[in-house]
């Protein structure tokens, strides 16, 4: 087995350009934006690759304009404007933190934000945290944070993931963003998550705060033949040989869903074997279909039986438009067609599926497991062969 940090096709984390695939029209987009002074919104399902792109765009901006600073803050922790700004100040301190000084870093903001301040004892990073005070002096919080920032002098771009998690918040939180975002000078923003029906009213609603304020990049999968080529390529770095129908074949299995490629190809480049057959391709699926055993296994328990039966059944379709036809309903045994669709919002709410595209023939929304390696599982379960 090879060592980690030689694989070839990281699986969670960003390391630099000659591991990430594609995105080319992606990049120059958003960077186009941020370097013009326009925030943006990512939108895109899970483990699709929207921190990787982000952090991708971060790496090129740096190249361009080494002075200028990126913040990477990940929010889905949050549950309050107070967590927010704790977990907003740890990034802007990380960020800032290697060319000043923590301690400098920190002192930035200590007279007016008065943060708790202790140290890993493993790894020795700080970390700040805020007295949780009243919601006005919250609010005034993050006007500091954001000022201090905005008047360090250097461009700052700054990305906020899962940035839906702001609907849960019991603030107002969307108006009191806004009226501290709208008044940053070199500040421009990216404002990325999953939950599209969460994410998308919060910027396209006429009634809300950040209405029309910023462009919007609908992430789409990567190009099939693209993601094929760069597949070969990596392997061909440490000349391993592989097959472009193994290539296809992989791509294909995994729904090209960057993160399903990226874990099955990490396993593989894993191995010592200069060629990758088919048969060890199937078996390392194989392993890792039946890894997901214990929690899927736990999902099954906790899931209505109508909710569980119409998972299976798109699971075992693949992706489903017509899943209040007569055929449908009757090929998987399934309850009433107002059933199924009250089953259908339920499980794209616990994000068990996602809405991948729009049937061109009859308008209606195409559904599919928002796991593929659950979606395999279904049909592994069900004595169906992928090989």
């Amino acid at each position: 087995m090879n060592d980690d940090k030689d694989n070839l096709f990281p699986v969670l984390n960003y390391y630099g350009p000659a591991f990430f695939c594609d995105r080319e029209n992606e990049t120059a987009q958003l960077s186009s934006a941020l370097k013009n002074g326009r925030n943006t919104v990512i939108l895109a399902p899970r483990r699709f690759g929207k921190t990787g792109l982000i952090k991708h765009v971060f790496h090129k901006l740096k190249i361009e304009d080494k002075d200028c600073i990126t913040v990477f803050v990940d929010i889905y922790s949050a549950k309050s404007m107070a967590d927010f700004n704790s977990i907003f100040l740890n990034a802007v301190t990380e960020a800032i933190a290697p060319s000043k000084g923590v301690l400098e870093t920190i002192s930035m903001f200590f007279k007016t934000l008065r943060p708790n301040v202790s140290f890993d004892p493993f790894t020795g990073m700080p970390n700040v945290s805020l007295t949780n005070e009243s919601s006005q002096k919250t609010e005034s919080d993050l006007g500091e944070i954001l000022k201090t920032l905005d008047a360090i002098g250097k461009k700052v771009f700054v990305a906020i993931d899962e940035f839906q998690q702001i609907e849960e918040f019991p603030e107002n939180a969307d108006a009191i963003m806004r009226t501290h975002v709208q008044s940053c000078q070199n500040i421009n923003f990216i404002f990325s998550g999953s939950q599209k029906h969460l994410l998308f009213p919060i910027f396209s609603d006429a009634k809300r705060p950040f209405y029309a304020s910023t462009d919007f990049l609908n992430l789409q999968k990567i190009d099939r033949d693209i993601y094929v080529k760069f597949i070969l390529a990596q392997f061909a770095k440490k000349q391993k040989q592989i097959a472009v129908e193994q290539a296809q074949f992989i791509v294909d299995w995994c729904r090209v869903h960057t993160y399903y490629v990226q874990v099955i190809c990490n396993k593989l480049d894993a191995f010592n074997e200069q060629e990758l057959e088919h048969q060890l391709i199937v078996d390392v699926m194989t392993d890792t279909i039946k890894e997901q055993d214990a929690v899927m296994s736990s999902i099954k328990a906790m899931l209505p039986v109508n909710q569980w039966q119409l998972f299976e059944a798109i699971c075992l379709e693949d992706e489903i438009s017509s899943y209040t036809s007569r055929d449908f309903i009757q090929k998987h045994r399934l309850a009433s067609s107002a059933a199924i669709v009250n089953s259908l919002k339920a499980l794209e709410q616990k994000e068990m599926i996602y809405l991948s595209g729009v049937d061109s023939e009859t308008n209606k929304g195409v559904y599919e497991a928002y796991n593929v390696f659950f979606g395999k599982w279904v049909k592994h379960r069900k004595a169906i062969s992928f090989s």
